[in-house]
């Protein structure tokens, strides 16, 4: 399954630094109950996110807004812009002016290990997260968090196949909307060849994005994962000469 980033509708408004959320806690302790950390397609990299100490206010559908009266003031120096359906507001529908624009009636995946991943990618960027963020609209999760998906969608084989499936913008990057990355195949692995690949992907995870390991431990994830797929050597090779001077 996939998942939308949440949209605000006025992310002036919503999203917060941590002075502001300092603030709103010291008015009214319950405000932490609402305050979530905040990603953007931006902070999304490679094999995990980039925390830029941003916040979002997520007042949900159907929140009682009046037990949070520090949240409820703060946004009210936004109503106009809030209010859904009239000029300078958002756009129309059943909301309130406090609540978040969407209906994220999956909100609750968020708060559990998810892959997560931006819209526009020059190449393969699904990071895990375990901390409860929620991400933007420039963003996509996958609820689970399973390392063995983690290290075939980062893999060459995916990167190969969206390239060549998804549409292209502003040069090298592609667009991975959920059509396109929904059409690589997960082949099904032994549990040997699993357990390989996630030993690989917790190293990757545990070294960082950067450092002189991350080349040796990418080459040998994407040897395990062009076993698991079966790959000849001569398919191996054409894969490697369209992304591997990208990786």
């Amino acid at each position: 399954e996939f998942y939308y980033g949440i949209k605000t509708g006025l992310n002036a408004a919503f999203v917060i630094d941590e002075r502001t959320r300092g603030e709103l806690i010291a008015a009214d302790p319950r405000s932490a109950d609402v305050i979530k950390p905040w990603l953007r397609g931006r902070d999304v990299k490679r094999w995990a996110v980039e925390w830029d100490g941003l916040y979002v206010i997520f007042t949900r559908r159907g929140i009682d807004i009046d037990q949070y009266p520090a949240i409820k003031a703060y946004l009210a120096q936004y109503r106009e812009r809030l209010e859904p359906g009239k000029k300078g507001g958002r756009k129309p529908g059943s909301y309130k002016w406090y609540e978040i624009q969407d209906n994220i009636a999956y909100y609750a995946e968020f708060d559990e290990p998810k892959i997560v991943y931006p819209h526009f990618n020059y190449k393969p960027n699904f990071a895990l997260e375990s901390s409860g963020a929620l991400s933007n609209d420039n963003t996509y999760i996958i609820p689970g968090g399973s390392l063995y998906l983690l290290g075939v969608l980062n893999a060459h084989t995916s990167h190969f196949l969206l390239k060549n499936i998804a549409p292209a913008v502003r040069g090298d990057y592609i667009e991975f909307r959920t059509i396109y990355v929904g059409q690589v195949p997960i082949p099904e692995p032994t549990s040997e060849q699993q357990a390989a690949i996630e030993a690989v992907v917790q190293q990757l995870l545990e070294v960082g994005r950067e450092g002189p390991e991350v080349s040796a431990l990418e080459a040998e994830l994407n040897r395990l994962v062009y076993e698991v797929y079966g790959l000849t050597e001569d398919e191996i090779a054409i894969i490697e000469r369209e992304v591997g001077a990208q990786a």
